[in-house]
């Protein structure tokens, strides 16, 4: 099996490379290791209001994953970024069930993040 390196998340920022986007700003744990993730305005929109904590007045897209995994009892375990391929990294968000079932869904990287927070 392939090491895995952790990464947090550093912050958000307007993405000065590509107009009208934002980047998401991993780190590596320990080293000064830092992985830009050129994100959407929703994606943006969601890991910035989890970061700073504010519960806005209906929930958003991707936080209606919280309460669907807390009902059938899954718990989101990790997300690995996989590849980086054509321009875009690709994740899947690895998954706990009740029963033990694990499973991994593939997903942008963006939305694997802004759900796990």
């Amino acid at each position: 099996m392939e090491s895995l390196i952790k990464l947090r998340v550093l912050g958000i920022s307007r993405s000065q490379g590509f107009h009208g986007a934002y980047a998401l700003l991993l780190e590596q744990e320990g080293a000064p290791v830092h992985v830009p993730i050129v994100v959407g305005v929703a994606e943006a929109q969601a890991i910035a209001i989890s970061l700073e904590g504010v519960v806005p007045p209906r929930p958003l897209t991707h936080d209606l994953f919280a309460p669907i995994f807390h009902a059938f009892g899954i718990a989101p375990e990790r997300v690995i970024i996989t590849r980086f391929e054509q321009g875009m990294f690709k994740a899947s968000m690895e998954l706990l069930g009740v029963d033990g079932t694990a499973v991994s869904l593939d997903m942008r990287a963006s939305d694997a993040v802004a759900i796990a927070l």
